[in-house]
């Protein structure tokens, strides 16, 4: 029997990973997951490994037939990986777990900013304090900062070497053409659509109401872009608008790993909005059944706003800050840039009209591809290929 080792970095990646080996194991083929954050996942299925040495010689020791990277190299641990892979000639397969932008400098450098690499210099030790004040270590966060600037000035602040692996899964047409872009050859890249949104295959024909406004935020402050003041502005805006406009609880889901859910629950407790009592947030919870009890979605630039989509729910991008999204205007969601534009985003997205769900459907495609329920099933045959089967 063969079997693939999935090398994951995230509890996103790692519910991932588990639909594509649920696919594998209608194929007789067996999985193993790797993780290597700071500290281990609370899973029982992953095997949880902190130094390049040890990537090494687990590599070494296992020999499986296909690994799979669920992150671009950015860590010493996954450049040990690739390395080692590399080495004893283990195939390897790319799957990104979450959504790319064509612009990705814009992501590390402030607008008009004349030195990019200086700034994304900056970004990195905001990052890394920030990271520290949240319970990681020290040493983890210098081995990966020294690393990270490294490529970063080896790069000029494009952290990818996509076009080192065998081959790379891209969700649709609109990813498939950004890693050309990066470089990569395009008989590497398979477009399969994206197994998170297997289960919402004929949603767009359902379109289930809820009875909340959902937000969905990102670790814009984590990563440096954001002050504490600007995210709990956003925070308060949105709260504000949906008191205002929709008269209905404001639940708000926070990045599954890079945020801090006490933050949240302290700009809560200080806001000064009566209501807020009606308000509350989650982080761990699957966004399949928030999305069911959501009459309209809201974010800034969350990948996860494309599994709104495909859900069939509004999905309004409230971008007060002018930071870089992969949504553009004719994708289908509406679009706010202050307090007063959110309302009449909130109040048009409760009545959504035919033109834009067609919108939708047609951004979802490009970004998506077909919901077919289908995705899990084409990657594992990808990796099925690269073992050397049919």
């Amino acid at each position: 029997m063969k079997y693939v080792l999935f090398v994951a970095d995230n509890e996103p990646a790692i519910d991932l990973v588990k639909l594509v080996a649920v696919a594998l194991g209608e194929k007789a083929w067996e999985s193993l997951v790797t993780w290597h954050r700071e500290s281990p996942a609370n899973n029982p299925i992953a095997i949880y490994i902190d130094r390049p040495s040890y990537a090494k010689r687990f590599l070494n020791n296992c020999r499986p037939d296909v690994m799979v990277m669920t992150r671009e190299v950015t860590t010493p641990i996954q450049a040990a990986f690739m390395k080692a892979a590399k080495l004893l000639g283990i195939p390897v397969l790319f799957i990104p777990h979450g959504m790319m932008i064509k612009d990705a400098k814009a992501v590390w450098t402030r607008r008009g900013q004349r030195f990019s690499r200086l700034g994304s210099l900056r970004r990195l030790i905001v990052q890394g304090y920030r990271k520290m004040r949240a319970g990681v270590s020290l040493s983890y966060l210098i081995r990966v900062g020294i690393f990270r600037a490294l490529h970063d000035f080896g790069k000029g602040g494009n952290l990818t070497g996509y076009n080192s692996f065998d081959r790379i899964v891209a969700y649709g047409e609109y990813m498939r053409e950004v890693f050309i872009e990066h470089g990569v050859d395009a008989y590497k890249i398979a477009v399969t659509g994206n197994p998170r949104c297997d289960r919402y295959s004929g949603y767009n024909d359902e379109r289930p109401r809820g009875r909340q406004v959902l937000l969905l935020t990102t670790y814009l402050y984590e990563f440096g872009m954001w002050s504490k003041e600007q995210r709990d502005s956003y925070l308060t805006d949105v709260l504000q608008a949906t008191i205002n406009e929709a008269s209905l609880p404001l639940i708000i889901k926070i990045h599954p790993v890079n945020e801090n859910p006490e933050e949240y629950r302290s700009w809560l407790r200080r806001c000064p909005i009566v209501e807020s009592d009606c308000t509350m947030i989650f982080q761990n919870l699957p966004l399949d059944p928030l999305f069911r009890a959501s009459d309209v979605v809201v974010t800034c630039n969350s990948s996860a706003g494309m599994e709104a989509m495909a859900a069939g729910k509004p999905l309004i991008i409230y971008n007060p800050y002018g930071d870089p999204t992969l949504y553009a205007e004719g994708c289908g969601a509406y679009f706010a840039r202050n307090i007063d534009e959110l309302g009449e985003a909130i109040k048009a997205a409760m009545k959504m009209s035919d033109e834009q769900i067609a919108l939708a459907r047609q951004f979802i495609k490009t970004q998506l591809g077909d919901l077919d329920g289908g995705a899990a099933g084409r990657i594992a045959n990808e990796i099925v290929k690269l073992g050397g089967g049919n």
